[in-house]
Order: C-alpha cells, then structure tokens, then sequence
C-alpha cells in the first residue's frame, strides 16, 4: 500500500504490486501518473483508491520489466494528462467510469512507443498545464497497466 499525493486534501492509498520491481526508497519523493477516477476496491485488506500506470514488458528469458511513466518533469500534485489532439472533456466520476468500464475500455490501447512516450491509440499523453509528454525511462513498445 502507498500513500500517494495527488494534489487531493489527503493522500490516496493505493495497491499497487509494484514491491517485486521497486524498494521503499525507489517510491518515495517521485512523480508519477494515477489513474484517479476508479472505483475503490478491496485488494489485500484494504480499499485501493486508484492505479499508478506503469509499463510493463516480458523479456525472452522470462524476466519481467516494470517502471513507472513519468509525468513531465514540471508537473505537480493533481495535474491533469491528457491525450494529446483529442478534444478535452471532463474526467468521469468513478461510479460512471466503474458502470462504462471506461477504463477497460482506454486501458487496452494505452502502450509506451518506440520512443518512450506514454500513447493511447498513437496520440501522446501530455500534461494539461505544460504540454509535455509523459514518458517511460527504458521500456519500448509495450502495454501501460
């Protein structure tokens, strides 16, 4: 479980499973992307109220890769990222985000690309206040979770 600042009156606790791939002091003090607007679910024993994206790719030898897409490097607490060249429209509330499967839906055409940028369905995810892209340190070509 993380405490994870989202620009929110008090941190959100989220389940990740990310232990595997990082240390307590990988996590801590860094910028990363949440995906907000979803239902909180019971994992673990307790409710997790939201998802931190991250790519993740499987090599030959079996080794699975796993980092964060980074937010833009001028980003705060609570920007927004957005898909690049598709019209801005309010974000879902979680309860008609969880009723649509909306993201389900997004989640299957989110993938890191050839150079690094975090994309959905070839558009890239930029930070609504500056306009730069987020991105992956070294996975290409791979699925966002």
């Amino acid at each position: 479980c993380e405490e994870i600042d989202i620009g929110e009156d008090a941190p959100r606790a989220i389940a990740s499973g990310l232990v595997p791939y990082y240390t307590l002091e990988q996590m801590q003090d860094r910028k990363l992307i949440v995906v907000a607007n979803l239902k909180p679910r019971s994992l673990v024993g307790f409710k997790s109220n939201g998802m931190v994206l991250c790519a993740s790719k499987t090599s030959a030898d079996g080794t699975t890769t796993v980092e964060f897409v980074d937010p833009p490097a001028s980003s705060q607490p609570g920007d927004r990222i957005i898909v690049e060249g598709i019209p801005l429209t309010e974000p879902l509330s979680a309860s008609k985000c969880d009723k649509m499967k909306a993201f389900e839906v997004v989640a299957a055409d989110l993938k890191v690309d050839e150079n690094g940028f975090a994309t959905w369905r070839g558009h890239r995810l930029v930070s609504l206040a500056s306009g730069e892209v987020a991105t992956v340190p070294t996975v290409r070509d791979a699925p966002l979770k």
